[in-house]
């Protein structure tokens, strides 16, 4: 069943970015509508087949995700900010990006 959802929700992902696209507005209105009910449907199985213990944990790792991501991509080092060539604490940075992105990972996976 979560895999029927998940389907939903892609499709309704796929349908909203189709509206860049140069299109009339009633056909936009049309697949907006479908987006929205396909995105609901989706989220209704979703989280109805699901315990609340485990939509906690996979939005908590979805932060830790993000934060950890963050942190290893764009972490702010000192050559950036007062132009120096000092490393400053960007290495600690990345190291705490790693491990939240490893741990935001895990949680959303298993």
């Amino acid at each position: 069943m979560s895999f029927v959802a998940a389907l939903l929700i892609a499709l309704a992902v796929i349908g909203i970015f189709l509206l860049d696209r140069k299109i009339e507005d009633k056909q936009a209105f049309y697949i907006l509508a479908a987006s929205l009910v396909l995105l609901l449907v989706g989220a209704w199985i979703m989280f109805f087949n699901l315990s609340f213990e485990v939509i906690q944990r996979k939005a908590i790792g979805i932060v830790l995700t993000g934060i950890g991501f963050f942190l290893v991509v764009k972490f702010p080092s000192a050559q950036e900010q007062y132009h120096s060539n000092s490393p400053g604490f960007a290495p600690t940075g990345i190291l705490i990006g790693l491990i939240c992105l490893i741990a935001g990972l895990y949680m959303v996976l298993f």
